[in-house]
C-alpha cells in the first residue's frame, strides 16, 4: 500500500518505526501518526507541534516525546515533554526528570530511556525516574541516540561524530 495517500506532515517526518503487527509509526512536525501499510490509512496518534518516538523491541511500548521546534542553525526543541505509551491498552504516563533534551531511544526491554541533549551530554536511567547517569565526551550538541539491540551499547552522534558507549549499570 502508499502510505502518501494522506499528508500529515506537510512539514516533514523526521522518524520511523515499525510495529511487531507491521503498521508503521511516524513522528515529525504535527505529531505521531500511525499507518496500516496495506491500505495506507492513517490515524493520529498525539497531535502535538513536533514529536519523535522510539519503540520497545516487543512493540507494547512506545516513548514519545513532543516540543516546539526552534528554527536555528541545529535542530532544537523548547518545552519537551516525554512520554511512555503502552499501547496494549492505550495508557500513557509522563517521564519526568529528563529535561530539555533533543532525542531519545528505548532499551530493547523498554526499562532504560537514553536521552541526547544540547549540552554533549547523554543520560542514561530507568523509565521509572531517578537520577540518570551522565555520558560526557561529545564536543557539541548530541543529535541522536540509540540502544543497541543486545542492551550492551548505547550510540550517540554530534555533528559528524559518533561515539559507542558500554551500557552502564542503571540500577547503581
Amino acid at each position: 500500500g502508499d502510505c502518501d495517500k494522506s499528508k500529515p506532515y506537510d512539514r516533514g517526518i523526521h522518524v520511523l518505526r515499525f510495529a511487531p503487527d507491521g503498521s508503521l509509526f511516524a513522528g515529525g512536525l504535527g505529531g505521531v501518526r500511525r499507518w496500516n501499510v496495506e491500505t495506507g490509512e492513517s490515524q493520529p496518534v498525539l497531535e502535538a507541534p513536533f514529536a519523535g518516538l522510539d519503540a520497545s523491541r516487543d512493540g507494547h511500548l512506545l516513548l514519545i516525546w513532543t516540543g516546539e521546534l526552534v528554527t536555528t542553525e541545529s535542530f532544537q526543541l523548547r518545552q519537551v515533554r516525554a512520554q511512555l505509551m503502552d499501547l496494549r491498552d492505550g495508557t500513557s504516563r509522563p517521564i519526568a526528570g529528563r529535561g530539555d533534551f533533543r532525542g531519545a531511544a528505548l532499551d530493547a526491554s523498554g526499562r532504560i530511556l537514553v536521552t541526547a541533549h544540547a549540552d554533549g551530554s547523554v543520560s542514561v536511567g530507568p523509565v521509572t525516574g531517578g537520577e540518570p547517569q551522565l555520558l560526557l565526551g561529545h564536543g557539541g550538541p548530541v543529535a541522536a541516540v540509540a540502544v543497541s539491540p543486545n542492551g550492551q551499547w548505547i550510540a550517540s552522534s554530534s555533528g559528524t561524530e559518533i561515539r559507542l558507549w558500554p551500557m552502564p549499570d542503571v540500577s547503581k
